[in-house]
């Protein structure tokens, strides 16, 4: 799984920073394990979810397992921009402050994108009307006789 090596390089450059002296927040062992996890753990929801969306274009699941997507590649922006700003700042590099402002918002892709893909995933299969509940978590026989 690609996502899954991406993170694991991402966050092995993250954490070889922690003992070279930078023990500030992007460097935290348990903050960039979490993020690699979740980012690696995003990648198998988004399969499962286009999956159970069947490549029908009504259906929730297809647009879930899409945003799921993006919600990894956010993630995995997040820990690649994190690495580039503690690196850009121990070398004192010109490009610190751009990097610095990049890895400061980068929190807001994955947090709407979070929100969108649990919106999505929780609606109707196929229903046009986006309910939740009971009627939602219904087996696939009685949606077929009463309408979502």
């Amino acid at each position: 799984m690609a996502a899954g090596s991406a993170a694991a390089v991402a966050a092995s450059a993250l954490l070889a920073l922690r003992p070279a002296g930078d023990d500030g927040f992007p460097t935290d062992p348990v903050g960039v394990l979490a993020l690699a996890a979740a980012s690696t753990g995003t990648a198998v929801a988004a399969a499962r979810l286009t999956a159970a969306g069947g490549g029908r274009r009504a259906a929730g699941g297809g647009r879930a397992g899409r945003l799921a997507s993006w919600l990894c590649l956010a993630l995995l922006a997040y820990l690649v921009l994190a690495a580039w700003a503690v690196q850009a700042v121990a070398a004192d590099h010109p490009t610190a402050a751009v990097a610095v402002a990049l890895w400061s918002s980068a929190w807001i892709p994955p947090l709407a994108l979070m929100q969108l893909t649990a919106s999505a995933a929780i609606r109707c299969r196929g229903g046009r009307h986006g309910r939740t509940g009971a009627s939602s978590w219904r087996s696939p026989r009685s949606r077929s006789r009463t309408p979502c």
